[in-house]
């Protein structure tokens, strides 16, 4: 079970996320059409660009899903959000992988930015924790 009780650590990394989001947003959105091009055909709206579509729906969320386990101190969060979104996302065409790859590729992001030793620790075991929960949820298997 996933442990944020280095409160300085979370606090911090909650804050460097919120200053970072714009940047890791876009990044990330860009790196899941390049990599999952049939995310194109998915976004309704074309505009504004397709990456901005993407990081305002998907990366976005995910940012903001983050902050909140980190400031509450709560990854029963993360649990109760990707349970709602797998009854929803396959409907449009969302795999797993395309979830997974999202969360690694934020945390890479978010690891540029010369984390702390403690705010590296609390960041992967949030990705950690993640990772492996999009699989069981997807599956629907419960969530420990």
């Amino acid at each position: 079970m996933l442990s944020l009780s280095d409160k300085g650590a979370t606090a911090a990394l909650a804050a460097r996320l919120d200053a970072l989001r714009p940047t890791i947003c876009i990044e990330v959105a860009e790196q899941l059409l390049e990599a999952f091009p049939e995310l194109h055909d998915m976004l309704r709206l074309r505009t504004p660009s397709p990456a901005a579509r993407l990081s305002a729906v998907s990366v976005e969320r995910l940012c903001q899903l983050v902050r909140a386990m980190l400031l509450f101190g709560e990854p029963s969060l993360a649990d109760k959000e990707f349970r709602w979104a797998w009854g929803v996302l396959p409907r449009s065409g969302v795999r797993a992988e395309q979830q997974v790859a999202m969360v690694h590729w934020f945390f890479d992001a978010l690891r540029r930015d010369n984390l702390t030793l403690a705010e590296t620790q609390v960041a992967s075991e949030v990705e950690r924790y993640l990772i492996e929960l999009i699989p069981r949820t997807a599956t629907g298997v419960k969530p420990r």
